[in-house]
């Protein structure tokens, strides 16, 4: 249990140093290889990076404050953008495609109304990537 909890951990590190980097330094994929070298090898790895995301995603949330504004760059904001990221890595991530709509639903409920509003306004930006088949099948 202490390895488990121990590469969860190590998962949630490396998906806060990711939000916390320029996106465009490191693929998706490249993150990817990375938290498979750090994932146990007794669990699911899809699992276990859902469990990761949400976890930090509540750690970030406990760190805001009244003043914490809401833009692309906010952490919390970047940690969802990445799940839609992983997700959408068909291969790796196949068991992924809810994670970035609980993300969002975990972050709104979260929120007063006024953040909320300023949130959603970045979530429609992403119409087309949460609309991707892969995300979100349609008529099914």
């Amino acid at each position: 249990m202490a390895d488990y909890l121990a590469s969860l951990h190590r998962l949630e590190d490396l998906l806060r140093g990711y939000c916390q980097t320029d996106a465009s330094v490191e693929p998706v994929a490249v993150l990817i290889e990375k938290l498979q070298l750090a994932a146990s090898t007794s669990s699911d790895f899809a699992s276990d990076v859902e469990i990761a995301l949400r976890s930090l995603l509540v750690k970030l949330i406990s760190e805001m404050d009244a003043k914490t504004s809401f833009t692309e760059q906010a952490p919390a904001i970047k940690l969802i953008k990445l799940s839609i990221n992983l997700s959408l890595e068909v291969d790796a991530m196949s068991s992924l495609p809810k994670v970035p709509f609980l993300l969002i639903e975990d972050l709104l409920e979260s929120q007063t109304i006024q953040r909320a509003k300023a949130i959603w306004k970045i979530v429609e930006g992403w119409t087309d990537q949460l609309t991707n088949d892969v995300l979100f099948s349609k008529g099914t």
